[in-house]
């Protein structure tokens, strides 16, 4: 769908610019058109990149001195968040749905209808307020979830195979390094 998603904006390109400078109208767009778009590479890896089904593995690093050690399962989790930019393509195409004759006032006033517009025109209707307070959710409950992702130490969890998690700053963390004082680190229970 992404590949057919780029195909089809290099039709409606092509028939832009047949309409605004004449140029010869091809309506047979190559199959490697798409492949040549830095975009689509980079939608290809945000939307392909996952944990297969059945694969575990650990990565462990140290953060201010303290060890920390993440399944390939959340990071995998955290990953597949960033597909929330698909929303925005769907209230994008919806807004602009709703304008009466877009291409021709596109057309006539040398515009581009993107996303400055639908930001535009979210932010000033009536529905600017549910705009806002949604975009607000969405961003803190991303956020509220990588935090507690990336907070939790897989060391604490029954099954680990790390043997830096048997260390001392695997289990009495101290604060960023500043002070001398530590803390025990214990994984939330309510995530």
């Amino acid at each position: 769908l992404v590949y057919r998603l780029y195909q089809v904006h290099e039709l409606f390109v092509r028939v832009v610019l047949h309409i605004d400078f004449l140029q010869p109208l091809v309506l047979q767009v190559p199959w490697w058109s798409a492949l040549k778009q830095a975009g689509f590479w980079g939608e290809c890896i945000v939307l392909g990149l996952h944990a297969p089904p059945f694969f575990t593995m650990e990565v462990g690093s140290l953060n201010f001195d303290n060890f920390v050690l993440y399944r390939i399962e959340s990071l995998a989790a955290c990953w597949a968040c960033l597909r929330v930019y698909l929303f925005w393509r769907v209230v994008h195409d919806s807004v602009l749905s709703r304008l009466p004759k877009r291409h021709t006032v596109a057309a006539y006033g040398q515009l581009k209808l993107g996303s400055a517009l639908v930001s535009k025109v979210l932010l000033t209707g009536p529905i600017s307020i549910m705009a806002i307070l949604s975009a607000w959710f969405v961003s803190l409950a991303i956020s509220a979830y990588w935090f507690r992702a990336l907070e939790a130490t897989a060391c604490q969890y029954a099954y680990w195979e790390d043997v830096r998690c048997n260390d001392d700053n695997a289990e009495m963390w101290k604060f960023g390094g500043f002070s001398n004082e530590h803390f025990e680190k214990v994984n939330d229970l309510y995530f």
